[in-house]
């Protein structure tokens, strides 16, 4: 099982064999390089730990901790996993809250038997579990859990149907094999090892903070710019090489920015402002080719912040090979397309470095998603009251002017595969494939995928149009409406980040997803993120026409930047790190001209379709090609 985990630590292992107790461990070394093997004992052999990630402010716990009422700590090294021990042998659970950082960590106390196991509270780093006969097995890596002797590759069709609509691998806590679960974010699990059927005691630790709707803009602006830069500069935190992937776009636009500041006030930094951006070669049909795609501007941010800056050119064959790579490596189908590209720079940089600050987090946090927010905001309007000319823009837009409510719109309006559609595109409930050990269950239907967005999911609200003005204000709805969103995309996002960087043996760092950073953002008033355009009468838009228009996402995040940042950074719309992907789909399908599994899982003229021309059909090809691709290679 450890050996699954080779890419993601290659700098040192360790096993911990007791009584009923196994832990293993694979270490990328980052802070501490002469310390801090796993896994890891206190004094006395009364405690254990083994921990994925990085604690920032780690320095700052441990001077608590010297004082701490129960008795000093002594401290034998600088290493983060050292200071999280002991945060967890003197408070247990109640440390969680104290923790600023990436990490999925279990702990074990011998005297109690009990073992904690916790991830972070944006799910920055995965952590998985599932019951074996009468063990429990649990791991940050997927395929450590497959490779267990005793745990059967069943595929979960509910999660395969979600996937196919919203190329998310998890639904709630549910994976694509079924038996297999994944801890939230924010949430921790206490099992007692004396009770012989290791129940498990879920709980969550970290609460997203209310809204605060009478935040003032330029208070917005200020305390976003604060807490950004703070947290810029905490993920700095290494005693190895360090980097930053710059995509063009704002947010790592921003990150450059501020590493660009520390690099200035120090001068021994000056190796930090590397930066590395990724994008289709010369010659493609892509808009990175030209004076307004991603590689142009991270040329120019690159060049106004005076960073040593390099390109990564992917093209069709190492789309294809990246793709069949992470999909081996991760035991999970590829999300969106651009996870291939991701991989691809993550391996350019870990010649250079082991540490790479990204952007991920911003928009989900701060409203970058125009349409898909857009959109939402459509099937907030009451049906009462409404005024007509309204109601005749939705019917143009829609075909009616009755959307069914906020989740079930967004899902048609931002899904791949319609989520209607999912149950045709594959067999019936009869259908079926046993080879050795491996069985599928095939399901004619989908679950609502409403049950996977959380236990504390409450939908409700409405959104609220005053009369005039471009500033709107969206109501409870307007909130409810980025939560949704938050909790379709966050957490699968930066799960493409950690396996895409991780298969490359590079820590990816996410200051936009930090708790801090979270704490302050949700705080802030959607229309403090996202500005709409309105009617000649000073009613709303429809969300095609909006954007037409001029909508803009992330209002407060541009404005806390402005004048630090290329004015045509600040300016520009959000672009979703494009690659040529629909043109190179066919390269995807050559490889499954012999699939196996496939074709006994999906609707046959449906997959003979979308593999002879995945093209002209790219919204259905890409779920079910990279789905094809994980099946074949994993089951």
């Amino acid at each position: 099982m450890t050996a699954r985990l080779a890419r993601r630590g290659p700098d040192g292992e360790g096993t911990l064999l007791r009584r009923n107790l196994a832990l293993g461990h694979r270490r990328l070394a980052v802070v501490d390089l002469a310390h801090g093997g796993q896994p890891w004992e206190s004094p006395g052999g009364r405690h254990a730990l083994v921990y994925n990630g990085e604690l920032y402010e780690h320095a700052a716990l441990r001077r608590r901790l010297i004082e701490h009422p129960l008795g000093t700590v002594h401290f034998r090294t600088r290493s983060d996993t050292e200071t999280l021990l002991h945060a967890l042998v003197r408070e247990g659970v109640q440390a969680l809250s104290s923790l600023r950082g990436m990490f999925a960590f279990a702990f074990y106390d011998f005297e109690h038997h009990r073992l904690l196991l916790a991830r972070d509270p944006l799910g920055v780093k995965p952590l998985y579990l599932a019951r074996v006969g009468d063990e429990v097995v649990f791991g940050s890596h997927l395929p450590a859990l497959l490779v267990h002797p005793r745990l059967e590759r069943r595929l979960n069709t509910h999660v395969l149907g979600t996937y196919l609509s919203t190329l998310r691998t998890t639904l709630g806590r549910e994976t694509l094999y079924d038996g297999v679960e994944t801890v939230l974010p924010g949430e921790y699990v206490e099992i007692d090892a004396r009770d012989p059927a290791l129940p498990l005691v879920r709980r969550r630790y970290w609460q997203e903070p209310e809204l605060d709707p009478r935040m003032d803009f330029q208070d917005a602006v200020e305390s976003t710019r604060k807490v950004i830069t703070e947290a810029v500069a905490v993920h700095l935190e290494a005693d190895v090489p360090r980097a930053t992937f710059l995509s063009g776009g704002l947010d790592s636009a921003i990150i450059t920015s501020v590493v660009s500041g520390v690099a200035r006030c120090d001068p021994s930094a000056r190796d930090l402002l590397r930066t590395w951006c990724a994008g289709a070669g010369p010659g493609s049909a892509n808009e990175d080719a030209g004076p307004d795609g991603d590689l142009a501007h991270a040329r120019l941010v690159a060049a106004h912040f005076g960073a040593d800056h390099h390109d990564v050119f992917m093209d069709r064959d190492a789309f294809a090979d990246n793709l069949d790579a992470l999909t081996a490596e991760t035991g999970l189908p590829v999300s969106t397309p651009n996870e291939t590209a991701i991989l691809a720079v993550s391996r350019e940089v870990r010649r250079h470095a082991t540490v790479a600050l990204t952007g991920e987090g911003a928009d989900e946090l701060y409203g970058g998603y125009v349409w898909p927010l857009a959109t939402g905001l459509d099937s907030l309007r009451p049906r009462s009251g409404r005024d007509e000319r309204f109601a005749s823009d939705l019917r143009r837009a829609y075909g009616t002017d009755d959307l069914g409510g906020l989740i079930p719109h967004y899902l048609r309006a931002t899904g791949w595969v319609p989520l209607g559609s999912v149950p045709t595109l594959l067999r019936s409930a009869e259908a079926h494939w046993v080879p050795d050990r491996v069985t599928f269950a095939i399901a004619g239907e989908v679950d609502d995928i409403e049950r996977g967005l959380g236990p504390d999911w409450q939908p409700g609200g409405a959104g609220r149009w005053p009369d005039g003005g471009p500033a709107v204000d969206y109501g409870p709805g307007g909130d409810v409406l980025l939560r949704l969103h938050r909790r379709i995309n966050l957490a699968g996002l930066l799960g493409r980040l950690d396996t895409a960087t991780m298969a490359a043996s590079l820590e990816g760092r996410t200051p936009f997803a930090d708790v801090r950073v979270a704490e302050s953002a949700l705080r802030i008033p959607l229309a403090h993120k996202l500005r709409m355009p309105v009617a000649s009468d000073g009613g709303p838009l429809v969300a095609a026409d909006a954007v037409g228009a001029g909508a803009i996402g992330k209002v407060v995040l541009r404005e806390a930047f402005r004048g630090v940042l290329p004015a045509q950074t600040t300016a520009r719309p959000k672009v979703s790190f494009p690659l040529p992907f629909i043109e190179w789909l066919p390269t995807i399908a050559a490889r499954l001209e012999r699939a196996r599994v496939a074709p006994e899982i999906f609707d046959p003229a449906l997959w003979a379709a979308l593999r002879s021309a995945p093209s002209d059909h790219f919204r259905w090809a890409w779920p079910v090609l990279s789905a094809a691709r994980w099946l074949e290679l994993n089951f």
